[in-house]
């Protein structure tokens, strides 16, 4: 049986029938791809413990100890865990966000520069 092009789908086919079997492996595919995303990122946040849940934010400071200030840049899914983290990391309790801004790494979207001061005020 001789090659015929398909203009179609521009693919080379020994006969006239179309090829079903390539889209339907192409959506699976994508899916173990989205789902392998998926695990790696839940994978990525901070899990929360016991004093990292009792970490908060605070706007009034006049009661409480400076310790540091830091700028992290978390993607915006775990910029709460992330910022808790570093709280406890560094003895603090409460954190005060200074300020935010939305950042491109590359071909990525998402990051948040995130500027916090840590306290102790408990």
């Amino acid at each position: 049986m001789p090659v015929i092009c398909d203009r179609m789908t521009h693919t080379r086919r020994l006969d006239r029938q179309p090829y079903r079997a390539l889209p339907r492996k192409v959506a699976e595919m994508k899916k173990i791809i989205v789902a392998v995303l998926l695990v790696a990122l839940v994978g990525c946040v901070p899990r929360m413990t016991p004093e990292m849940q009792r970490v908060s934010s605070v706007s009034d400071t006049s009661k409480c100890r400076f310790i540091t200030m830091l700028n992290i840049m978390p993607q915006s899914f775990e910029m709460v865990g992330q910022l808790k983290y570093y709280t406890v990391a560094n003895g603090g309790d409460s954190f005060k966000i200074i300020s935010t801004a939305n950042q491109r790494i590359g071909a990525m979207d998402g990051f948040i520069s995130t500027t916090f001061e840590i306290y102790k005020c408990k």
